[in-house]
């Protein structure tokens, strides 16, 4: 599972359900994290695992903006969680 794309401060950033990337040519950093979404499909909450402290909270935001997608409304997923390993990889801005 991955987020679509984003541009954030003249770098490209991609999420993705826990892959293990590590820092190397083309990727400037990797934060990792544990979150938890919601009935509606946005992240409730967001637990960090590890990853350069600079990133983080750019991070932070793009995953703020993902949306998962809201449960639907049946009596057996009433008590369902959904909660992920995630992580956002910020990658070398292209010159």
């Amino acid at each position: 599972m991955s987020l679509p794309p984003a541009l954030i401060h003249g770098r490209t950033v991609q999420g993705i359900a826990f892959h293990k990337d590590q820092k190397g040519p083309g990727l400037d950093a990797v934060v990792q994290f544990k979150i938890s979404i919601g009935r509606d499909g946005r992240v409730e909450h967001i637990k960090v695992l590890s990853g350069d402290e600079a990133f983080v909270p750019d991070a932070k935001e793009y995953m703020k903006s993902a949306n998962f997608g809201a449960m639907p409304n049946i009596p057996r997923l009433a008590n369902a969680r959904r909660e992920w390993e995630f992580e956002v990889a910020f990658f070398t801005p292209k010159k």
